[in-house]
Parts: C-alpha cells; structure tokens; sequence
C-alpha cells in the first residue's frame, strides 16, 4: 500500500507544478479504475460429477495512472503504470505491486521533417491486430502473475523502436522489437522486425497496406540444440509473414475488409526421430492465414442495428502418425505472431492461456476455420446490446481419428454509459464441443461439456 500512496502523491505533486512549466511544457494526467466479478464453469470442457468443482468465482481489479507530456521541439512522452489484481489472494505478495505498461518518447521531425521515432514500451497495432497487435499470448503478460484472467491484462505493450515516415498519403512504419531477451550473454534472444506501407485513397474511406514481419524465435535451439561438439545448434525458428491488408466503404454505411498473409521460413522441433534420441528436426513454412468481413450499420433507423459477417482462416499442420508432430515435408501451420484481435470470450484463449481436459487440444491460433454473424442495436444512446455467434472446424486432421467440428460459441453483451465517466456492462458466453472432443480414445479425457463464462465489469474514468 506504500507504494501506491507514494506513486500518487508523486503525480500529484507533478500536476500541481505544471502552471509552473507551462511555457515549455504541457503534462497530462489521467487515469482509470476497472472492476471485474467473473463466474466461469466448465472450462475444461469436462463434466465432473464428483467433489472437484469447474466453477470458479472471483473479483479483480486495474488501476492505470497515465502520465503524457507535450515537451518543445516536437518531443512528447506517455507513461502508464499499473496495478492489477484478484481481491484478496492469499497469500499474494504482487497483489499491490506497482508495474509500467507503457513507458514511451516521441521524437517528431527528427533530422527529416517526415519522420517520426518512437523508442520505448508501446502499444503496437497494424491494421486490425491480425498478425501484429499484442503481447498478450507471448507468455510474457500479467508479468506479476496477480490476474487471474489473463485476457484483460494492461501488459500487453511491446519494448519497441519505431521509425514512422508520413508521405501523406503513404505511411511507411519500422518496427523492432525485443519480444524475450533471455540471457544477456547468450545469443537466445526472441526478436520481431517488420515493415508495414500504407496508403489512405480519397474516395469511399478506403485504405491499403503490405507488410512483412520477421519473427526470430533462437530460444528453443540455443538452449537446447545438438549441434556437433555439443555446440548449441546455429538454427532458428524464424517466420516471415508477409501480407497484404485493405478497407473501404463502398456505399454508405456499408464496411468491408480482407487481409491475406503467407508464412515462410523455418520450422524447428526437437524430436525422437527413427529412435534415435532427441534431435531438432528442421522443415520449411508454408502458411496461410485469412480474414475477411462486412458489416452494415442502419444509421438512420431507431436502435441503430447494424449486421456482420466473417471467416477466418489458419492452415494447419496434419497429424503424422509415424513422425507426430515432427513429420516431412513442409510445415503448414500457422504461427500466430503477436494476433492482437480476438473474436470472442472463451474460444480464442483454449490452450494458450486456459486449459482443457483434452491433452489432444490444440489451439484457436493454428489449423482452424471460423464463420462468425454478429450484429447490434442500441434501444436507447446510452445502452450497447451485441451478439455474436462462431462456428469452428479444424483445417486438418490434427490428431487420428478426430472429428474436424470444435464447436460453437455464443457471446452476448451489454455496455450501458452510466455517465461520461462510468460505464458498466455485462458479458455472457457459452463454448458448445463439437465432434471433436468425442474423438479422445480415453474416456476421462473426453470434453463434451459446454464452457461458460458471465463477466460483470465496471470502469470509471478520470
């Protein structure tokens, strides 16, 4: 509780000196609480009728205090530091610690008026979040570990240097970032490089871009590889993702997009291969991943509603019965990268960040076709009613003798803005298995319960 008290005192004591530097500087502060009463049953897709309990029940709280700068010359800086937490953990010595989100300088017109610099922690978004968006499934979010849902954590901020050149209208943006230092003196590290070009048309709100983004993953191989001499093996998991991404409107009220991407590069995985032992087992990529959609908003009719669709698309990797996940041949499942746009409550976060019952499980980042209809009305201004069904199937056979039907799910939500400052709302969800689930040979494995997850929130603004 010190901490706290002290960082407080110290913002407050910040704001009041600003009339002081209002000459040559402005600073901004503000910040935002956000409540959370979560009720989650049968996320392991497993109906347990004995004494263990799939119900979990429990409150969680965010404070975020942002501090921004507009400095002279063309210099600004934004911090965030936050604190997130279950209520009363026993035993949890993280529960009040302090810890940054972001932590940013901003350096316009530097050496060429064009070009803009950003160093520091940030957020970083390209496009709809497709492919680059968040940390949030890296491993490394909720560094504290004091959430319990990690899928509303603030750390979701990359340790990046961008370098943005604005030739309206194109925008050229440069990104590197340090995803996982490792250790210091060993060549470890998880790193991501990328260009992203753009261009803004002047007719129907239209837009375009193309990227390429390199994700230099040595972690695994360096610290565990088997080359000669009992030399770490050189090798990488390196995945280039290059893709093409647009919008417009081409009649009013009527919104479509589409992004297309293609990985290349490297697949490594350590594996027993012939009997011999462990060993690192080395193919190319050869992915695919696909996202388009439309939505129509009815504008100028009561409530408002507005109506949607769209599929997404991951190739996958099918399941070799001699080899498993080592297999021949090209790899073709899709490595996720920093997604940072997420369709739904439960479905998106299985295996990556919750756990099944199924060891066979595998991930809504890879090897998965999703339809999805969504809409939404507004019976009155202040109250936000959304629905959103998705229907997933498997893209190939991931395991032997596996349905390709994972399931449904339904998500419906209410956000009422109680004032302009204090808007709650209240998230209900249900993940339906599919075929697949029945597919587990063992039958205390098998999951054909339906997940639910109900969310009450509230969030005030200062």
């Amino acid at each position: 509780m010190s901490r706290l008290t002290l960082f407080c005192t110290l913002v407050l004591v910040l704001a009041l000196s600003v009339p002081a530097y209002a000459a040559v500087q402005n600073v901004k502060v503000s910040g935002d609480l956000t409540f959370r009463a979560i009720y989650r049953d049968q996320y392991d897709l497993k109906d347990n009728d004995d004494a263990n309990s799939e119900v979990d029940e429990y409150l969680t709280q965010q404070l975020g205090i942002n501090v921004d700068a507009d400095l002279t010359d063309n210099v600004s800086t934004q911090v965030r530091i936050v604190n997130e937490r279950d209520w009363e953990v026993a035993n949890d010595t993280t529960n009040l610690d302090l810890g940054v989100d972001l932590a940013n300088v901003t350096l316009k017109e530097l050496f060429y008026s064009p070009l803009t610099v950003i160093v520091g922690r940030q957020d970083v978004v390209y496009g709809r979040g497709f492919i680059v968006g968040s940390a949030l499934l890296t491993g490394f979010a909720d560094p504290e570990g004091s959430l319990g849902a990690n899928e509303y954590t603030d750390y979701t901020a990359f340790d990046a240097i961008r370098a943005i050149l604005d030739y309206d209208p194109w925008t050229i943006d440069m990104i590197w970032a340090k995803i996982d230092e490792n250790g210091l003196a060993s060549e470890d590290d998880i790193d991501l490089y990328g260009i992203n070009v753009g261009y803004q048309f002047e007719d129907y709100n239209a837009e375009a871009e193309l990227y390429l983004f390199v994700k230099e993953d040595r972690s695994t191989i360096v610290n565990g590889g088997n080359g000669d001499n009992g030399e770490a093996d050189p090798a990488t998991n390196t995945v280039y993702t290059l893709g093409t991404r647009g919008s417009m409107e081409p009649i009013e009220n009527l919104s479509i997009w589409g992004e297309v991407a293609f990985q290349f590069g490297d697949y490594s995985i350590a594996a027993d291969v012939d009997d011999a032992g462990s060993e690192y087992v080395d193919r190319d990529r050869q992915a695919w991943a696909l996202d388009i959609g439309a939505e129509y908003n009815w504008a100028d009719t009561n409530w408002t509603p507005s109506l949607g669709g769209e599929y997404i698309y991951f190739s996958g990797e099918a399941y070799d019965a001699t080899n498993g996940a080592a297999g021949c041949g090209d790899y073709e499942g899709w490595d996720p990268m920093y997604r940072g746009s997420f369709t739904s409550a439960i479905r998106d976060f299985q295996t990556t960040l919750y756990a099944t019952n199924d060891p066979n499980d595998q991930a809504a980042t890879t090897n998965q076709h999703e339809f999805s209809l969504f809409g939404s009305i507004r019976p009155i201004d202040d109250l936000a009613l959304t629905a959103r069904w998705n229907y997933y199937r498997a893209d190939e056979a991931y395991f032997t003798d596996r349905d390709e039907e994972i399931g449904h799910e339904i998500d419906l939500q209410a956000i009422y803005d109680y004032t302009e400052d204090v808007q709650v709302g209240l998230l209900a969800a249900w993940f339906i298995p599919g075929d697949y689930y029945d597919g587990e040979t063992t039958e205390a494995n098998k999951g054909n319960d339906t997940a639910f997850d109900l969310v009450g929130t509230m969030k005030v603004t200062f």
